[in-house]
């Protein structure tokens, strides 16, 4: 939840940083477009707190959500990689040979 010690501006670009940046590291297709849509949206509400006296929604609440709900699909998504799938997490550790 954001505590007003940081500005709102850096909260949703931190947000946004954070969708894109975990849309693009998955091999899921539809998870890049997932976080892509979502970063975007995020990127729309940049400055709009300040555009009026009352915003049209809550900021913070909608925000905390998003990284919530990309949290939860970046874990699903890794789990069933690594945990399920049994791919390694580190491919440099790996011989040429073993690598995917």
């Amino acid at each position: 939840m954001h505590t007003n010690t940081i500005e709102m501006d850096s909260y949703i670009l931190c947000a946004s940083m954070y969708c894109f940046t975990t849309g693009f590291s998955s091999k899921e297709e539809w998870m890049l477009g997932v976080c892509f849509l979502i970063a975007l949206i995020l990127t729309a509400m940049y400055k709009t707190e300040y555009s009026a006296n009352t915003p049209v929604f809550p900021l913070n609440n909608s925000i905390t959500l998003c990284l919530s709900v990309v949290f939860l699909m970046h874990f699903i998504e890794r789990f069933r990689r690594h945990c399920i799938q049994r791919e390694p997490f580190f491919l440099f550790n790996l011989k040429k040979e073993d690598k995917i």
